[in-house]
């Protein structure tokens, strides 16, 4: 729910950008995702509310219905029976005397007279951003919290008649995350005050009167401002015990840049203590990935599932595509593990749901030898699943190319001299739609010896790459030329042994 760039204040962003392509030809478009949820047009940014209900999994998300810029920002949704294959409903939240922006749902434990909730109602949360258009230019008046009820499933949202529930007047106050306290009978909404690089801790018995019992932060990553606050429990690998998890979206390892980073340490019902708070440390080392929150009320045996969005407030409105505009990841499922004696969060992809979009087995090889050259599989393609395990024997760098003809390619490699995981998108085609976009980004690797194992969703403009099940992840737009589709495993300055490589193709999830 990023607006401080000033490039998008612009009225000019508002305009609705005409009629619609032909109902034949959605889904169907040079860079649209096949198996990533898009929608079928219009401006898409944070996921909002994810929620597991009544038997769906629901996505609400940060919508634009008048155009393909971002404005006129309402809640739009999808719904899926599995995660993975979703169905685009009607925008399911719409404040009259605001936009809408990001937030979560929650469902009711009991009746909440007081605001006409009967036990099982789904009730959201979200900032409701009051605004105005001087001169035509976008000024913020106040941010302030809102609540909104569900009793048709999920399908349609009616805000209160008491909102905002929780307003301070203030211009950066946002992104409410709601959950329910049970052993205290109360409800906790967490909300970030935005340019001081907090989180506030709010309580309510009565979903009406809200008090603040506690602040974290400033921490880690202040170079941005903060938005979109998770809080969950985690368990530890292997282990008994768990951890709570603060995640904020924020700055990113360059500076400059919008990520997320997140915060293990204690939750004790009124106030979160980071394990380590000073040093920050990052869910994702792309360029593409924001706003990322969990589902609730999710089954236990699908652990916690998280999704973000695939893009960057910095050239999301400039990017090639038409007539959508945005993209959501594939479910992450969240995981703590202990890396180098720390604690660390690590996002695997959701294996069970890209099985089920496995259409068939291009490639599927042992034991390959490559020293000091390049191997072409024979396989081509824009949407893929490849999975690839690397052990170094000498070699300085090994890694692949992806969306390659000629002269364009995207890589994907690790560096073994300088101990580093690298997506490298400078050659990948269209770099010129911002002077930031074309990049090389890095990051270190936890361990340099034994078995390194890639795992690459590519989904025509969309790449995400997981190290070693998820301790290392990075997620990308690519927009490479319309032939682009071959694929090379390479070697550099020695040798690599392949123990296995696989590459599947992936079915869309689109039912129209």
């Amino acid at each position: 729910m990023k607006i401080s760039n000033e490039d998008y204040m612009d009225s000019e962003y508002q305009k609705d950008e005409g009629p619609p392509k032909a109902e034949s030809t959605l889904y169907k478009e040079r860079f649209r995702p096949q198996f990533h949820f898009s929608p079928k047009k219009n401006w898409m940014n944070d996921p909002n509310g994810l929620v597991y209900y009544q038997g769906r999994y629901h996505c609400y998300f940060q919508y634009n219905p008048s155009g393909d810029q971002w404005g006129n920002i309402q809640w739009g949704h999808a719904t899926s029976v599995d995660g993975i294959h979703w169905k685009e409903e009607q925008v399911a939240l719409k404040d009259e005397t605001c936009m809408a922006f990001s937030g979560t749902t929650a469902i009711l434990p009991k009746d909440y007279p007081a605001i006409g909730g009967t036990k099982g109602d789904l009730l959201a949360a979200y900032t409701s951003f009051e605004h105005h258009y001087p001169e035509g230019e976008l000024m913020t008046i106040a941010q302030h919290q809102s609540l909104a009820l569900s009793k048709d499933g999920g399908m349609s949202f009616a805000p209160l008649e008491q909102n905002p529930v929780l307003d301070i007047r203030s211009t950066e106050f946002r992104d409410p995350k709601i959950f329910y306290q049970p052993e205290r009978d109360r409800w906790m909404m967490l909300v970030v005050y935005a340019d001081l690089h907090q989180v506030g801790f709010f309580t309510s018995t009565d979903l009406i009167d809200w008090q603040e019992v506690s602040r974290f932060g400033p921490a880690g990553n202040i170079d941005c401002v903060w938005e979109c606050p998770d809080l969950f429990y985690l368990p530890l690998e292997d282990s008994e015990t768990g951890k709570w998890v603060l995640t904020v979206s924020a700055g990113h390892p360059q500076k400059g840049f919008l990520g997320m980073q997140y915060f293990i340490g204690e939750f004790d019902g009124d106030r979160f203590n980071a394990d380590e708070a000073k040093l920050p440390h990052y869910l994702d080392y792309g360029k593409d990935f924001y706003a990322g929150i969990c589902f609730v009320h999710n089954p236990k045996e699908e652990g916690v599932l998280m999704m973000g969005w695939i893009g960057n407030h910095l050239y999301s409105r400039l990017t090639p595509t038409s007539p959508w505009r945005g993209a959501l990841s594939v479910p992450r499922r969240l995981k703590l593990k202990v890396l180098n004696n720390r604690v660390q969060l690590c996002s695997e992809p959701h294996y069970s749901g890209i099985a089920s979009l496995v259409n068939s087995t291009l490639w599927n090889k042992q034991t390959i030898r490559l020293n000091n050259g390049a191997l072409d599989p024979g396989i081509r393609g824009k949407c893929l699943f490849i999975s690839i395990d690397f052990e170094r024997k000498g070699a300085e760098e090994c890694g692949l190319k992806l969306l390659k003809n000629k002269e364009h390619s995207t890589t994907v490699g690790l560096h073994f001299g300088d101990q580093e995981l690298f997506v490298d998108r400078r050659n990948s085609g269209s770099i010129e739609i911002h002077k930031d976009f074309a990049s090389r980004d890095t990051c270190l690797l936890p361990y340099t010896k034994g078995i390194h194992r890639l795992e690459i969703l590519l989904d025509n403009s969309v790449l995400e790459v997981f190290y070693n099940r998820g301790e290392r992840v990075f997620t990308h737009l690519v927009f490479g030329p319309e032939e682009a589709d071959g694929i090379r495993i390479y070697a550099k300055k020695g040798e690599i042994l392949i123990h296995q490589a696989q590459i599947q193709q992936l079915s869309k999830i689109w039912s129209s």
